[in-house]
């Protein structure tokens, strides 16, 4: 096998997730603990770091190397003992002796997070990860239930003799004392705190030993697997009798059938059962052909398999009394070849035979024609169609097809190319079509301060960059980023194992619009029109640009209670700014005991204030919404009218703590012990409408201004826009400005167009035509009838429906630009204006 389907063969099993086949961790979360731990520890005491932290590691597919130096020395591996372990399914002894394992090496790209960041080492680690150690055959014995079977396994060993490198990565700081002192830790934790890699290999019951050999250098590095076909001892070259480096160019791998064994393979199969002797005649004549098939052999040549059989025979000719019986030796040579046919290895005759004639004296032509058709009708016979055992044995691919179906659970797709005939051999080449093949998946995680991507993996690849909303992370998986600003896009770019081992860039991108979900608020009804209602703003940019707001969303229009356990609001009205309120609260959440309470912070802040304010986080886990308050609905929702003022809500919707007093770190740490719920963790919803992208529009009266009301249905065969907006969030109304501009600028086919305003009554929508005097119609909503039929909960929210009436994009908050009539699809309508016609 070469190292590439090797390679490939790891990245697909480094995508599994099914439990039922080996899997490959990407992303984990451990506590390293390397301190001594007394006298049972395997560890000496002096190899160990001393260092404590939590670690979030990323982890790539693993690929492989062979070091030249690739035999360890001989030793009983440690890997045994915890291999019966998984071996499960009854008593079971080890068979065998000790061995030279041979060695390999596995790199791997390595992130991590150190997240108690240990004076010792960086708080992120980014680099390659080398491991060699020996390649361990276990051969285990299962007695019950019956009969007994051979089991067995490969995996690493976890002997001292392997050994850890790590190489940080380019524009990386790490100094050498800190490097190796990584290496030891890796190092302790796989000789003492890590179970061994260990596979179960599927072998056909055929096969009474199993053994490999790997080739480190030359052009096509290689592992060769040997397989014993029968109970003969192995000879002093092991169980293959074929040399070397027989992989052929193109091909990701190749089984070499020893000389030994196949010959008697063909001799048992092709000989057994053949006729004693033919009969020809003809006028005047007969003729015996007698073949010796106990002492026919075949022999492997360059390119064909010879076949030679002799034996002897009579011609008799006349009539009557004058007949003459002449007898006659012989010998014929048959030339074999071996073809694959329908995935299979089938062989087939190669011209005709030589015939060798001894004691001949007449009829010469006629004894020639004859022993040559009697041996060549005989061994077709043989061969169409194949006995049974010869069939099967000579189905080169089922034994890779077997291991493979046992790693993951695709179809491998092995196919044979080609086969090559030799003196010490036959080799037959092929393919494997298994390649990773699963989506980029990209996740993430929002803490108050930064946007965590562990979870995200390229299944079979490697990560080469994160990139979140233009900004690129090359040596960690997470990013700061601005309080409350939720985070659009992620895009992970990589690489990932291709079919023989080779490379293909993959990426992909996630642009969710999610928020944290509050408790449910307990007391009187919430007016429903969104200028009554609370709102939380959306906020888009990066560190280095600050933040914009975009739209609103109403926190509670999900109805959804957090579902991932209590969760606890705790609301500050600040009145100096905001950076002295965080350090306030940052100090109380320093001081509290319960460490593991899901709490969201959310800072009302006065008007103008929000820039400001989101370039003050409080670190740490906790999650942090900020809001201004002009419309005063959040002081109405919670009846306070001091304007510093701190509210704790607990879980079931209850003010359970409520101070009007400056913010004092003592006291408000003492209210956090006493009123947190524990035990609970933030939840985060995504933010979208009731119908999805690609579903039909639901129809809605549209009431235009001047008392006229049109059915959205009667636009069938243009393409509409509907701009969700409200008079209490400037971005919405923004949007309107920014679709007035589009259609200025625009080509000439254009949408209908309908700024839908979501809670307005008629007069505020008629004043707000006359002051943006915009060349679309305004329709007021009132009851919402319309924005609840689409599932608005965020200003503006942009839908845009096709010809057809099926909704062809959404877009929930501010986007600037012309792009969204670019996008729209308008079909064969031609030129499309904004009059409405009824």
């Amino acid at each position: 096998m070469s190292i590439g389907l090797v390679n490939c063969v790891l990245a697909a099993i480094h995508e599994n997730e099914n439990k039922a086949y080996p899997r490959l961790c990407h992303s984990l979360t451990v506590r390293v603990d390397d301190t001594y731990r007394g006298a049972a520890d395997p560890i000496p005491e002096a190899e160990r770091t001393g260092v404590r932290t939590t670690v979030e590691v990323q982890l790539s597919t693993p690929t492989v190397a062979l070091p030249v130096d690739a035999v360890a020395d001989t030793f009983w591996s440690r890997s045994r003992e915890p291999v019966r372990r998984v071996a499960r399914g009854g008593p079971l002894s080890p068979w065998g002796r000790p061995t030279c394992w041979p060695r390999i090496s596995a790199r791997l790209r390595l992130r991590a997070w150190l997240r108690d960041t240990p004076a010792e080492l960086p708080e992120f680690l980014h680099g390659d990860l080398y491991l060699t150690a020996g390649l361990v055959r276990t051969v285990l014995w299962q007695w019950h239930p019956l009969p007994p079977r051979r089991r067995t396994f490969l995996g690493l060993d976890h002997s001292a003799e392997s050994e850890v490198r790590f190489e940080p990565a380019a524009g990386t700081t790490l100094t050498d004392q800190q490097r190796i002192l990584v290496e030891r830790i890796v190092r302790n934790a796989f000789h003492s705190d890590s179970e061994p890699v260990s596979a179960e290999l599927q072998l056909p019951p055929e096969v009474y030993r199993f053994d490999y050999k790997l080739q480190p250098t030359g052009a096509r590095p290689s592992a060769m697997l040997l397989f014993t076909l029968s109970d003969r001892p192995p000879g002093p070259q092991g169980p293959g009798s074929v040399g070397a480096r027989f992989l052929p160019d193109g091909a990701d791998f190749a089984v070499a059938v020893g000389r030994d064994y196949l010959l008697s393979l063909l001799h048992r199969e092709l000989l057994g059962g053949l006729p004693p002797d033919y009969e020809r005649s003809g006028t005047f004549w007969s003729i015996s052909i007698r073949p010796d098939w106990n002492g026919a052999t075949f022999d492997l040549q360059p390119g064909r398999i010879l076949f030679s059989v002799g034996g002897d025979g009579g011609i008799t000719y006349g009539v009557g009394p004058l007949s003459t019986t002449d007898d006659f030796s012989f010998s014929v040579q048959l030339a074999v070849t071996l073809q694959v046919v329908g995935g299979q290895v089938r062989p087939a005759l190669v011209g005709d035979p030589e015939i060798g004639l001894h004691g001949v004296f007449a009829f010469e032509s006629l004894i020639n024609d004859a022993a040559r058709n009697a041996i060549k009708a005989g061994f077709q016979a043989k061969l169409d169609p194949l006995p049974a055992d010869l069939r099967d044995a000579l189905d080169i691919g089922r034994y890779l097809k077997t291991m493979m179906s046992a790693l993951h659970p695709a179809d491998p797709g092995v196919a044979l190319t080609g086969v090559q005939i030799r003196a010490d051999g036959v080799v037959v080449a092929g393919t494997v079509a298994l390649a990773p093949s699963r989506p980029v998946t990209v996740r993430r995680a929002d803490l108050n301060s930064r946007a965590d991507a562990l979870e995200s993996w390229i299944p079979g690849g490697t990560i080469d960059r994160f990139v979140w909303d233009g900004h690129h992370e090359e040596h960690r998986f997470v990013t700061e980023k601005p309080i409350a600003a939720i985070q659009r896009c992620l895009s992970v770019q990589g690489t990932r194992v291709t079919r023989g081992g080779g490379l293909v860039p993959v990426a992909a991108e996630d642009c969710p619009l999610v928020v944290a979900l509050l408790p449910l608020l307990t007391g009187p009804p919430t007016p429903s029109a969104p200028c009554r209602r609370p709102l939380l703003p959306l906020l888009a940019g990066g560190p280095e640009e600050g933040v914009n707001v975009v739209g609103h969303y109403d926190p509670w229009a999900s109805g959804l209670a957090p579902r991932q356990g209590p969760t606890n609001l705790l609301v500050h009205f600040a009145e100096r700014p905001w950076a002295e309120a965080a350090r306030t609260i940052a100090e109380a959440l320093a001081a509290t005991r319960l460490r593991d309470a899901a709490l969201i912070v959310l800072g009302v802040v006065r008007p103008g204030g929000l820039a400001r304010a989101a370039e003050a986080p409080l670190g740490g886990d906790a999650t942090v919404l900020l809001t201004e308050d002009s419309s005063g609905s959040w002081a109405e929702t919670f009846g306070i009218s001091n304007r510093s003022t701190t509210v704790l809500v607990g879980p079931n919707g209850l003010v359970r703590w409520h101070d009007e007093e400056a913010l004092d770190p003592a006291k408000l740490a003492r209210a956090l012990d006493e009123h947190l719920e524990p035990g609970g963790k933030v939840a985060w919803w995504p933010l979208r409408l009731a119908v999805p992208t690609g579903g039909r529009a639901p129809d809605a009266p549209l009431r235009l201004g001047d008392g006229r009301q049109l059915a959205l249905r009667r636009l069938r065969g243009g393409s509409v826009v509907l701009s969700f907006w409200t008079s209490c969030s400037e971005p919405s109304v923004e949007q309107l400005r920014q679709l007035r501009d589009a259609l200025e600028t625009g080509r000439a086919d254009r949408p209908h167009i309908f700024g839908i305003g979501d809670g307005e009554g008629p007069q505020q929508v008629a004043q707000l035509a006359e002051r943006e005097q915009l060349p679309f119609p305004l329709v007021a909503d009132p009851e919402r009838s319309i924005a609840r039929r689409y599932g608005v909960s965020c200003w503006p929210t942009t839908v845009q429906i096709g010809p057809d009436r099926s909704v062809e994009a959404t877009d929930l908050g501010l986007v600037p630009g012309v792009s969204l009539c670019e996008r729209l699809t308008l079909g064969d309508t031609g030129h499309l204006t904004n009059d409405v016609t009824l």
